[in-house]
């Protein structure tokens, strides 16, 4: 799979104290560039797995608002509860059927 760095976003550099996810994607002038190069490369797969209570839920539907208004295509599960291990294994289950077909 091909792997594009997310920038300062990932390594919290342009978080805005107080702002929404939405707001700092709209404030970081390298976010567009970054998702057009991370989904021009055409990865095979890119997924994301999310619990409805989770703490990061709010900005992976900021995220994913983002990207769909720009028409890339991911993979998304919502499961119940929050960041805990129980998603985790529901989501490396269902992850590694999908990479290791």
């Amino acid at each position: 799979m091909n792997e594009v760095p997310h920038g300062n976003l990932s390594k919290g550099n342009n978080q805005i104290q107080g702002a929404s996810f939405a707001d700092q994607i709209k404030g970081d002038p390298n976010f567009a560039q970054q998702s057009a190069k991370l989904f021009g490369s055409k990865p095979k797969l890119y997924w994301m797995g999310m619990g409805k209570t989770d703490f990061l839920y709010q900005s992976t539907v900021d995220l994913r608002n983002y990207w769909d208004s720009q028409g890339y295509k991911y993979e998304y599960v919502e499961t119940e509860g929050g960041h805990i291990w129980r998603n985790w294994r529901i989501y490396l289950t269902m992850f590694a059927q999908k990479i290791f077909k």
